[in-house]
């Protein structure tokens, strides 16, 4: 007599396959998730409202149209900096999908702003001296 339902009634935590995708090859139910990610929109996967607006007003709307952006491309865009383009860049790599930016790390912008610092000193070092 099972007062529970046993161990057959039980929820699990992932759900089951479809039947149909446990015939596909590993490539292709890779392919299928990045095909499903493509066509999300950048509304739905968590940025800031500010990057999606920025974004969206430069036609970028989708994940598959963020994918297909260069560094270059994403730092001709007026309103979005260094950090920004990195929450970008975290985003397509968190989704384990296919892009063309680059990773900026912290040491990066860091790097880049206290290479500007040491211009503003120097320039004013020798503004001083004239």
């Amino acid at each position: 007599m099972e007062i529970h339902g046993g161990p057959s009634k039980r929820k699990t935590r992932k759900p089951a396959e479809p039947e149909w995708l446990q015939f596909m090859s590993p490539a292709d139910k890779e392919a299928a998730r990045i095909k499903k990610w493509q066509s999300v929109s950048l509304a739905e996967v968590g940025l800031p409202v500010r990057i999606v607006n920025t974004l969206e007003d430069q036609g970028v709307m989708t994940v598959g149209d963020l994918t297909q952006k260069t560094i270059e491309q994403l730092q001709a865009i007026p309103n979005l900096g260094d950090v920004t383009i990195a929450k970008c860049t975290k985003l397509l790599e968190n989704l384990r999908l296919p892009n063309q930016l680059k990773a900026i790390t912290d040491d990066d912008t860091k790097r880049q702003n206290s290479g500007r610092h040491s211009d503003d000193h120097d320039d004013r070092k020798r503004l001083a001296d004239n």
